[in-house]
């Protein structure tokens, strides 16, 4: 038995872009702590959200130790998600994709480490 497939001798990098921008983003499948809203925004969008909040940030409080709370906010985030999905996935028998996100939350960990010992300036009670 002979299978026949339809496969085109070539595809222009045009074609591939449509195809990108018609794709569907795959739905989340992460559950608990994990959810989050499978409407994923763009990342215009998300560079843009992040710019508004690092100028109101400083705005707000005109430090440069405001950035420096807000990155190890974000660091503690990254570590909670990676803890998360590693954990999530060890339930789910997936040893090595657990491990792969359990050793990232450990480079997070890291990363709080080093910016703990960084100084930006006399309003900073976070460095050690």
């Amino acid at each position: 038995m002979t299978a026949s497939f339809n496969v085109p001798d070539g595809i222009s990098f045009e074609d591939l872009k449509k195809a990108m921008a018609d794709a569907q983003p795959e739905p989340c499948t992460h559950e608990g702590d994990c959810d989050h809203d499978s409407d994923v925004p763009s990342k215009d969008q998300i560079m843009a959200a992040g710019d508004k909040a690092l100028e109101l940030a400083i705005e707000l409080a005109n430090d440069p130790v405001v950035h420096k709370y807000m990155l190890a906010e974000i660091i503690n985030n990254m570590i909670r998600w990676h803890t998360c999905m590693g954990e999530e996935l060890r339930d789910q028998d997936q040893l090595g994709s657990s491990t792969g996100w359990l050793r990232d939350a450990g480079k997070f960990q890291a990363i709080m480490n080093i910016l703990l010992t960084i100084d930006v300036g006399v309003c900073d009670w976070m460095t050690e």
